[in-house]
């Protein structure tokens, strides 16, 4: 899928979802959410790593703030899968490897934080396909 394709997908995704985008300049993979402003700061989507990211952050808006942050995240990542399956667009290994790599360190954040119950559907995600992801959080999950 070309770029045009991908950029097309996410400015239609946006206008029916009332969220205002700005690119991001650089070519860092990474995007912003301003829940409260509908408005996202993104890459633009030149490959699969950098669409799943624009995915992530429209989540964020339509998900709203959600507490505990982990879960949050966990929810945005489910989401942007779920978008991705949709479009029909394919999830490299280590693009979902990355993604779930991401909730276990926000979970991980968390119990730092001083976490004592982890919901069990996010237990769930991060050992499921990749147990070694989970290593780091052994004594939690």
């Amino acid at each position: 899928m070309k770029t045009k394709e991908r950029i097309k997908i996410i400015e239609e995704l946006c206008e029916r979802n009332n969220i205002k985008i700005e690119w991001r300049k650089s070519e860092v993979n990474s995007g912003i959410a301003y829940i409260k402003d509908r408005k996202i700061i993104i890459p633009k989507p030149k490959s699969s790593s950098k669409l799943i990211t624009c995915f992530h952050e429209i989540s964020h808006i339509l998900l709203g703030n959600i507490k505990p942050s982990y879960f949050e995240e966990y929810l945005a990542v489910k989401k942007s899968f779920e978008f991705m399956k949709e479009y029909k667009i394919p999830i490299s290994r280590k693009i979902k490897k990355k993604e779930i790599e991401y909730v276990a360190y926000s979970l991980q954040q968390a119990i730092h934080r001083g976490l004592k119950i982890i919901i069990p559907e996010v237990k769930h995600f991060i050992k499921k396909d990749f147990p070694d992801t989970a290593l780091g959080l052994h004594r939690y999950i």
